[in-house]
């Protein structure tokens, strides 16, 4: 990932300007700094791996009191983790798991403390991630068709989407959108599943829906209609999805 991007994903996950003013560097291997952000790690990583581990640095960046780490876990000798006996057991047999840990760590009172990690998370080594398909584009219609199947189900009528947030990373796609009409006018939530909700005024009336690439198809992972909140903001831990992913959320 280049350093712009990394740092443009720092910043989403609550880096202040003050930390990013105070420049950014790789922490030197076998340095005291570098072993107390991995120290720090290991504990939460180890408790939800349920076995001891060790980390191969993929990527490793402070930028002031914050730290970002990509890394992925193994035993201590050097061979894979078994990723059947810990908390991602799951994820592993669903073929959602990328074997990385994603994690941001912020320096209070001198101590690292892991502010947020991802256990699930595929590494995030493409430049391009995220990017928007093209209006038009092959990729970006095979997206939108994968969400149309369930969202007309639900509705109960037939959908086209205005698009309000549209994201790919690797194999993994957001979208946002706003379903509506192929006239343009809005859907009738009068007839659809979510009537009760719409007319009790506890419907956001959008799309929110999380995607992943297999064997070379766009299938639906979750989705969300109706959301009054921002949903997507617990998937990266739940699904393993770059974080990079989703837009930036603050509370």
């Amino acid at each position: 990932m280049a350093l712009g991007i990394l740092v443009s994903l720092l910043a989403c996950q609550f880096m202040t300007p003050a930390a990013l003013a105070a420049g950014c560097h790789t922490p030197a291997a076998g340095s005291p700094e570098r072993k107390a952000i991995m120290d720090s790690l290991r504990n939460p990583v180890m408790g939800a791996l349920k076995q001891r581990v060790v980390f191969v640095v993929a990527k490793l960046k402070v930028c002031g009191n914050w730290a970002f780490l990509e890394a992925e876990p193994r035993r201590p000798g050097g061979k894979p983790v078994d990723w059947t006996i810990g908390d991602y057991a799951d994820a592993v047999a669903d073929d959602m798991c990328g074997g990385y840990v994603h994690a941001l760590l912020v320096k209070k009172s001198g101590r690292w403390r892991v502010r947020t990690h991802v256990n699930v998370a595929s590494p995030a080594t493409d430049a391009k991630c995220p990017y928007t398909p093209a209006v038009g584009s092959a990729e970006r219609q095979a997206i939108m068709d994968a969400v149309r199947a369930p969202v007309e189900k639900d509705l109960r009528q037939p959908v086209k989407f205005l698009v309000k947030k549209f994201a790919v990373c690797g194999d993994w796609a957001f979208l946002e959108a706003l379903p509506q009409k192929p006239n343009g006018k809005p859907v009738n939530w009068a007839i659809s599943s979510y009537a009760e909700d719409a007319a009790g005024g506890m419907c956001g009336f959008r799309v929110d829906t999380l995607l992943i690439k297999k064997g070379g198809r766009w299938v639906v992972r979750y989705y969300e209609i109706c959301a009054t909140d921002v949903p997507y903001v617990t998937w990266p831990k739940d699904y393993g999805a770059p974080a990079a992913l989703f837009p930036r959320v603050e509370w």
